[in-house]
């Protein structure tokens, strides 16, 4: 059968599955909506018990919709957690990193994946995609399956602006938009109001690095250099870091503001809105600033799902999930069938009892994987409900290996029960019991999934990412220096 056809048997099916009475938590042949908030740590929302009142915006939407209090991305940045909750797919399966090496290649998106989009546009839908640009560009081949693509890097009021716009549009088909915005990514540089409502009282050496950011950021065709608040970090003092995490508020509540002019769009269209975070952020929890690590300031990220018809309305669900498990959400909940080695579960069904919780949560990086950055640690945690997890390797596990453990009840990680490099006779010790053959035994059922999955049985692509605004878009964000 053609392509064609089957795209138009497909929408038959929905047809008739509508008609007859779709069952239940499914809405086939309806507009679903994704949207990434890049960079947005679950706490930062008034929802998740932020005091500082930044997101009345999804505040309202939450109440009106389905609410995941504890759920974990599986990796600590854009392209690689974008490619597992575009795949669902673990970062170890898809081999997608974020930046390996600007010169020589970066592993990016195998095209024996198939994507969210490639799934509803099979199904007959139109494909959307609004992104910021970076790794979300042209150069990680991640947009596979979007028949509608815009990435450009800009404010958060222009991506509104741009998705109202295709909203207005005549289309016949069903919807599947994605909105991707790095408003509250570094350097944070918040309009105005937002930086005097939130850090007006600082007065520190830190509003001089400011300054030179919205300097360069005004130049024309410039872009500002997303590490430069973050020079001189070693002798931050406890107000400087008070201010950055401010500045972040700002901008989280700026974003807020303008994309509640996009909620009320979509709930008269009554789309399935899914609005969440590829992770979060580190301001010195751990010592690092950004998002390198695998501790759960940088893993834990918001989920809010406004379901048709306002079904589950003010639910919160508290049960521990993984970002992973929006991929087979979305699907489902739409009719359609993920591939038979996505992972994951229906989170819809978990909250009707057919599906158990529960499970543990993996994370890991992908940016040792290049033969040019091979010495950078590979990071890998492991979340149950009891324990904490968390490994770097370097050199492929014949260099240096950090072990770090938690209880799960230490819910900042803060207080480890376990810290220490180990010796190569602990390392044999400790891999044949416990978290690390849990964790050992995972990756290796992950190799098994890749080599079925792919003709060629190695499964990373490398792409060049040296385009010249590819690059100035990476500078902003603060992944290159140059």
């Amino acid at each position: 059968m053609s392509s064609a056809a089957n795209r138009f048997a497909l929408l038959l099916v929905t047809g008739l599955a509508a008609g007859c009475g779709a069952p239940e938590g499914v809405w086939p042949g309806g507009d679903v909506v994704l949207v990434s908030i890049d960079t947005l740590r679950a706490d930062a929302l008034s929802c998740y018990g932020n005091p500082r009142g930044t997101s009345p915006g999804l505040d309202r939407l939450a109440a009106g919709g389905l609410r995941f209090e504890h759920v974990l991305s599986q990796a600590p940045n854009t392209a690689t957690s974008h490619a597992t909750l575009f795949t669902g797919l673990e970062p170890w399966t898809h081999r997608v990193a974020n930046i390996s090496s600007l010169e020589h290649g970066t592993p990016g998106l195998h095209p024996d994946f198939v994507t969210l989009a490639e799934h509803f546009a099979d199904a007959g839908y139109h494909t959307a995609a609004l992104t910021d640009g970076g790794p979300l560009g042209a150069s990680w081949d991640l947009l596979q399956g979007f028949q509608t693509v815009h990435a450009q890097f800009e404010d958060v009021a222009e991506r509104v602006d741009e998705a109202l716009e295709l909203l207005d549009e005549d289309d016949d088909r069903p919807l599947f938009l994605f909105v991707h915005t790095y408003e509250v990514h570094e350097p944070y540089l918040p309009p105005a109001p937002y930086l005097e409502r939130f850090a007006g009282d600082y007065e520190g050496p830190l509003l001089e690095a400011l300054d030179e950011v919205r300097a360069e950021q005004a130049q024309a065709g410039a872009r500002p250099n997303g590490r430069r608040m973050l020079l001189g970090r070693e002798s931050f003092t406890a107000d400087d870091v008070a201010f950055l995490h401010s500045l972040y508020e700002a901008e989280v509540a700026y974003a807020d503001a303008e994309l509640a002019r996009l909620w009320p769009a979509l709930i008269e269209r009554d789309a399935l809105i899914a609005v969440t975070s590829d992770h979060g952020e580190e301001f010195g929890e751990h010592g690092e600033f950004g998002h390198k690590q695998l501790h759960v300031e940088t893993l834990r990220v918001p989920l809010i799902l406004r379901l048709p018809g306002g079904a589950e309305a003010g639910r919160v669900v508290t049960m521990p999930i993984s970002l992973i498990d929006l991929h087979p959400t979305l699907l489902r909940a739409a009719g359609l069938e993920p591939a038979k080695w996505t992972g994951g579960i229906d989170l819809l069904a978990l909250g009707r009892g057919e599906v158990d919780g529960g499970r543990p949560s993996f994370a890991s990086t992908n940016e040792h994987i290049h033969p040019s950055t091979a010495s950078v640690p590979w990071q890998r945690s492991l979340r149950t409900s009891d324990l904490t997890f968390i490994e770097s390797i370097e050199d492929g596990g014949t260099g240096r290996h950090m072990v770090t453990s938690y209880e799960a009840s230490d819910v900042s990680e803060q207080a480890p029960i376990f810290e220490r490099e180990l010796r190569t006779t602990d390392r044999v010790s400790l891999r044949v019991s416990g978290p690390a053959q849990l964790l050992g035994e995972h990756f290796w059922e992950l190799e098994g999934i890749r080599q079925q999955i792919l003709r060629d049985g190695n499964g990373v692509v490398t792409l060049r990412a040296s385009d010249s605004k590819t690059v100035e878009e990476l500078r902003a964000l603060g992944y290159v220096e140059r």
